[in-house]
C-alpha cells in the first residue's frame, strides 16, 4: 500500500495543453490587419483545462526592453481559433519612441485554466517577425531625431 501511495504522489498529472498551429512563423505578421491565431489541444483530453487566456509579446529594437499584452481571456480551447485585431495595442505602441525588433521576437502565449482557478498550463508559439505599421514607434519623431 505504502508503494501505491509513493507512486501516485509522483506521477505526472494528466494534463492537456494547446499547440499553436497559425499563423505560419515562417511569414512575418502583419500588424496592419487582423490576424487569426489557431490552436489545437493535444494531450489529455479529459483535462480539467476547457479555457484559456491569450497573450501577445514580444522585444524593443535596440535595448528597448520587451512587451506583453492580453488579447483575449477565457477561450475555449475548443473554438480553435481567435481572430484579432491589433489596432489596440499598435495605438499603444505608436506613442512610445521604441521601435519593434526587426527579428524573430514575437510570440503568442496561451495559459489554459479551469473556470475561476490560477492552476493551469502555459504554452507558446513559435516565433514571429512583424511587418506593417514601419515596426511601430513614433515615426514621425524617430525620422526627426535620426536627420539630427
Amino acid at each position: 500500500m505504502r508503494f501505491l501511495s509513493l507512486f501516485l504522489a509522483v506521477a505526472p498529472v494528466a494534463m492537456a495543453s494547446i499547440e499553436f498551429t497559425g499563423p505560419d512563423p515562417s511569414s512575418k505578421l502583419n500588424l496592419s490587419a487582423p490576424i487569426t491565431i489557431s490552436w489545437k489541444e493535444v494531450g489529455d483530453e479529459d483535462a480539467n483545462w476547457p479555457i484559456f487566456d491569450l497573450s501577445w509579446s514580444g522585444v524593443m529594437a535596440d535595448g528597448g526592453g520587451s512587451f506583453g499584452y492580453t488579447i483575449k481571456e477565457n477561450l475555449t480551447v475548443s473554438s480553435g481559433k481567435y481572430v484579432w485585431d491589433p489596432t489596440n495595442e499598435i495605438q499603444s505602441l505608436q506613442s512610445a519612441k521604441n521601435r519593434l525588433s526587426e527579428d524573430k521576437d514575437f510570440a503568442f502565449e496561451g495559459f489554459q485554466h479551469g473556470n475561476g482557478s490560477s492552476a493551469g498550463s502555459s504554452s507558446t508559439s513559435e516565433k514571429f517577425a512583424v511587418e506593417g505599421y514601419e515596426l511601430i514607434g513614433n515615426v514621425a519623431e524617430i525620422a526627426t531625431e535620426t536627420l539630427k
